[in-house]
């Protein structure tokens, strides 16, 4: 849980500048909410960094695909590989004959 920091704020800080802090559960939150990860960049007011999105070509996460098999009713088992787990959603997906 990353203390953060943005200016100003009710706590006087350096250089005669005022400043508030906030703990967040990530470190993608506080820069949503406009907090820096340290009070140097909030005094400076440089922009948080955030981090670049997925690309939409991207694979699917083992999450996303767990997510996906439990949707259309196949069991995971943990010694499955990415590729075999696909493979058996795909299958379950098909119209039957």
């Amino acid at each position: 849980m990353p203390l953060m920091y943005r200016c100003p704020g009710p706590h006087a800080g350096p250089e005669g500048k005022t400043y508030d802090f906030k703990g967040f559960e990530s470190e993608a939150a506080g820069s949503a909410a406009g907090f820096f990860l340290t009070l140097p960049d909030a005094i400076a007011g440089k922009k948080p960094a955030l981090p670049d999105p997925p690309a939409e070509d991207a694979p699917p996460t083992r999450a996303e695909i767990e997510e996906q098999a439990k949707k259309v009713g196949v069991k995971v088992d943990g010694r499955m590989s990415d590729r075999t787990l696909l493979k058996l959603i795909d299958d379950a997906m098909k119209p039957k004959e």
